[in-house]
Order: C-alpha cells, then structure tokens, then sequence
C-alpha cells in the first residue's frame, strides 16, 4: 500500500503543475487590467499627485512581477519582439504584434508607438482622439490615410514625422515574419514566480482587499470543509440504513414511499429548495425558527466563549445550509444503497448466509453492505470536492463568509488572484481525495492490491 501512495503522491507533482499552468493562463487571459482595477479600487489613490499614482503603479507591477515575460519560452512569430510583453495594454500589445506579423521590424513599430505616446501625453482633444486610434489600429495603409484625413496644425511637424516612419515601414513588409520562432525566457518570468510562491501557499496578492490569497481563503476553507463536512456526514447517516430498510421491504410501504420522496427530493434545484427554506423557517410571518444569514450574531457572539457556548449560539445558523446542502445527496445514496443492496441480495452468498441461520438484519448490516461500501466511497471522495464547489450557491443564498461566497464575490469583482488561488486549491483537494478514494477501497475490501494497480 505504501509503494502505491508514493507512486501516487509524485503523480500529484505533474499533475498540479498542469493544474497551476492552467489557472495562470486563464487569470493572465482574462480581461482587464490588474494595475487599473487596484487603482479603482482604492479611493485614496485617485487624491494622490500623478508622480504619486506613478510610483504606487511601479510598485504594482513589481509585486505583480508584471514587467516579467509570462512563462519560461514563449512561442511567436519571427516578426513580433520577445519583449513586446512590457506593453501593458493587451488590446494595444496585441494590434502591435499584428502590425509586426506583416513587417519583421520591431525596432521601427516601436519607434513609432514611443512617438505617439509622447504626442499623446501634450495634445489636444482632437490630437488626443487620433493618437488612441493610432495605438489600436494594425493596418499600416489606413494609419497613413487617418493622419492625412485628421491632420492637425498644432503638432504638424510631429504628425509628419509619424507618417513618414508608416511609409517606410510599409516597404519593408516581409512574408518571413509569420515564421514562428520560440524564445527561452528562463527563470525569471511571471509563471515562475507565482508557482515558486504556490510551494509556500503563497497564491498571490487580492486586487479588492491587497490581502494575502492565501490569508484570505484559509478561514473561508475551514467554513466550507464543515459546512460540506457536515452536510455529507449527516446524508450518509440518514440514506445508507434507510436505503437497507428499503431494500430488505422492497415494494413495501416505506419502500414505495421512500422512493417518491428521494425522486422529488433530487429533482429540486436547490437555490428553490434554500430560498423554500428561507420563506418558511427564516420568515417573522411563517416560522421564525432559525437566522436568515450568516453564523453568527455579531452582536451577541464572544470569541472568548467556551466551546460549548460557541456550538449552541452558532447551531441555529448551520441548520437551513446543511438541509440545502444535504438533501440532494441523501436523495441519491438512499436510490443507490436501495438499488446495490437488492442486486446483492440476488447473490449466492446472501442464500449461503440465511442457510446458516442469520438473521434478515445481520445478512444487511454485515455482508451486503460490506458489499456495496466501494460505490459508497467513490461517492463521499467525489462529493466532498463537488460540494466545495457547489458552495456558491448556497453561501451567496445564507450569506455565509465561506468559499463559496468568496469566489462568487471574487468573480463579480474581477478578483483573478482570488479565483485562481481557489481554483488551484480546489485541484489540490479534488486529487487528495481520489488519492483517498483508493486507500479506502482496499480497507474496504482486503482483495484490492494496490501495488500491483
């Protein structure tokens, strides 16, 4: 067993990576721009001087290491610059390279995007309008037509200037430059550094809050893990010795009934089966039974309370969440402990059982459900990651500080540092568990040789 989970714990390795390499692509592709969302965000940098929003940019971009190229190789066309990353604009970094396919002559393309910036920086409304067009237009013919359309009298020498430098780079257009050619960056780039800090749970910066990822996400996670925790502890309690019962009556009663209610159970969404919940035991003008939101009353709640004060102010609040949580998977392990247990009761070993004289309630408890524990536990290790991720709903719904609700506000808010760390983490999750899953099969059922998988 040991030599499998080591062989299983190195896979972890590549497979992380590939998981980290995916959520870095995805939060560097996304738009907008990290730096502009910071300052937006932060009310005080909109008083500081323009040296000041400056030096707070630098700082940014530092931190964010996104003066850095993004990986270590990069895969180009012959014509676009290996630096052409230092443009922090992706939409103006992306119609410059697109001029570059036609030419192989980056040096000029970024002579005359340094020329534009500089006339931007001192023009009028009129100049001003022409030169941001100028810095999102790829064709190098209608760039030509626009400044001699638009000329301007206030800047005219400069104008003349930039236009020259268009004629002479549409002579030099070169059909090599779509070769594509690949560049070694080395270690010092953007994806190094954040997987290097991802070694030391280090998932970055938040754009909203300038927290540690990190810092922020832990004590929404351990939110989450008991809200889920419980959720599914409380579905397997409740379906696996309903579901034997069932299977050991079957066509009775409680079979018949059990079966109509796990349908309808599993077959309601459950934002509807919250918001239910909500309007009836949440409601001063139904049943005022249980808080609306949260996990707590900030008014009311001491973090210096014993443990057991802390469990019976605070179980009120996890009553509505665990319900929505719980009943579509209790509706599923009660239909599949019901529907496993009648196949194993159609198998010779059950008839040798009876044959020795044990009783109808021992051959269920002990050999069938012995039994059918695999599909069980494929359940609860696929569960637990699903539930994590299916949080969202119900913490926006409660209002619950967990995971789920964090990286519903982190989307909303265009936190890419936030959703990747979570994203990342819940990778990690998802794979300890699979790797949980097999440990457990072979408890579960000794015939299992894990070294020889």
């Amino acid at each position: 067993r040991m030599n499998y989970i080591f062989r299983r714990v190195l896979w972890i390795i590549p497979t992380l990576f590939l998981i980290a390499a995916a959520s870095f692509y995805l939060s560097i592709q996304a738009p907008g721009d990290p730096v502009q969302m910071y300052m937006a965000r932060h009310t005080e940098t909109a008083r500081m001087t323009p040296a000041e929003r400056k030096q707070i940019q630098e700082k940014i971009i530092s931190d964010l290491h996104l003066d850095l190229p993004g990986f270590y190789f990069q895969l180009k066309p012959l014509g676009v610059s290996d630096t052409s990353y230092r443009i922090r604009s992706k939409d103006e970094r992306k119609h410059w390279n697109q001029m570059a396919f036609q030419t192989d002559n980056w040096p000029l393309i970024n002579q005359i995007r340094t020329q534009i910036l500089q006339l931007q920086e001192g023009a009028n409304s009129t100049d001003l309008e022409l030169s941001s067009t100028l810095r999102f237009h790829w064709n190098i013919e209608e760039s030509v037509r626009g400044i001699e359309a638009w000329h301007s009298e206030n800047h005219k020498e400069e104008w003349n200037q930039i236009k020259d430098l268009y004629v002479q780079l549409s002579l030099e257009k070169n059909e090599h430059a779509m070769i594509p050619s690949m560049v070694w960056h080395g270690s010092n780039n953007r994806f190094h550094h954040w997987l290097s800090g991802l070694v030391r749970a280090d998932f970055g910066i938040s754009n909203r809050s300038g927290q540690e990822v990190s810092k922020l996400i832990w004590p929404k996670f351990k939110i989450s893990f008991l809200l889920s925790f419980l959720s599914i502890c409380l579905a397997y309690l409740l379906s696996i010795p309903l579901g034997l019962l069932m299977a050991k009556n079957r066509n009775g009663w409680l079979d018949r009934i059990g079966r109509l209610g796990s349908f309808l159970l599993y077959g309601l969404p459950s934002f509807f089966v919250a918001s239910l919940l909500l309007l009836f035991f949440s409601n001063p003008h139904f049943l005022y039974w249980f808080p609306e939101s949260g996990l707590m009353d900030p008014l009311v709640y001491n973090p210096n309370w014993s443990f057991a004060q802390k469990v019976s102010h605070q179980t009120p609040y996890f009553v509505l969440p665990i319900l929505s949580f719980t009943y579509g998977m209790f509706a599923y392990i009660l239909n599949l402990v019901r529907s496993e247990s009648i196949n194993e009761a159609q198998q010779p070993y059950v008839l040798t059982a009876y044959t020795k004289g044990l009783s109808s309630g021992k051959v269920y408890s002990k050999h069938i459900l012995r039994n059918i524990l695999l599909p069980l536990i494929t359940i609860f290790t696929q569960a637990f990651p699903a539930a994590l991720g299916g949080s969202v709903i119900i913490e926006s719904i409660f209002q619950i500080p967990g995971l789920g609700y964090e990286i519903f506000e982190a989307i909303l808010q265009r936190d890419y540092a936030v959703v990747v760390g979570v994203f990342t983490f819940s990778g990690l999750i998802t794979i300890l568990f699979y790797l949980l899953a097999d440990v457990l099969y072979q408890i579960a059922d000794p015939r299992i040789k894990l070294d020889k998988v």
